[in-house]
């Protein structure tokens, strides 16, 4: 089984797939990307990290599943950052991956509905913002750039037919994880 969790940046989606991880509750699907890495990000833990160049060879030679690009504008300075996801084999593990919408419809339609489930986090704005600035790096030209793409790729009519369940991520971390490790674990139980 695959769980894919979706949601709008700064919801917390790597914090609880980190702790699904943790747990042994998922193995992650680790996207290969051309962004740069974060400051507490480490190579081959939430990412491949690879230049934009070695990430179109890897396109050109057909190793990803999906692939998506994102415009950035960080620090006033334009950027397209690549991101892929590689092909597995969703019986030989329960794995946990973070994908937006789109990326989250090539999965249902290359592994079937059966074989995932998609959860998405909705957190308010400034609890995002919050949690954005925290990581460090923070630059609010691309984050209302982000807050924009969100608004869009995360609209009622976007979702539509893709989510699974939706979980409220308002209250607090664990509360949410709480839900969603509920959630995995009765699909295990039914498979």
């Amino acid at each position: 089984m695959i769980t894919i969790l979706c949601g709008k940046s700064g919801c917390g989606k790597d914090t609880i797939l980190t702790q699904l991880i943790k747990d042994g509750l998922a193995v992650p699907i680790i996207s290969t990307t051309s962004r740069p890495m974060r400051e507490k990000e480490k190579q081959d833990r939430e990412y491949h990290f690879v230049s934009k160049e070695t990430f179109l060879k890897m396109v050109e030679n057909h190793q990803f599943l999906e692939y998506r690009t994102y415009q950035t504008n960080m620090y006033g300075q334009k950027n397209t950052w690549y991101y892929g996801s590689p092909i597995v084999d969703p019986n030989a593990a329960n794995y946990a991956v973070v994908l937006d919408i789109n990326g989250a419809r090539s999965y249902l339609k290359h592994y079937g509905k059966e074989n995932c489930m998609v959860i998405m986090l909705c957190v308010p704005d400034e609890i995002r913002e919050s949690r954005a600035r925290q990581r460090g790096s923070f630059d609010q030209i691309e984050w209302d750039r982000r807050c924009e793409d969100d608004a869009v790729k995360f609209s009622e009519t976007a979702t539509d037919g893709v989510v699974d369940i939706v979980v409220d991520n308002n209250r607090s971390l664990q509360d949410a994880y709480a839900d969603i490790k509920h959630h995995i674990l009765s699909r295990i139980e039914q498979r």
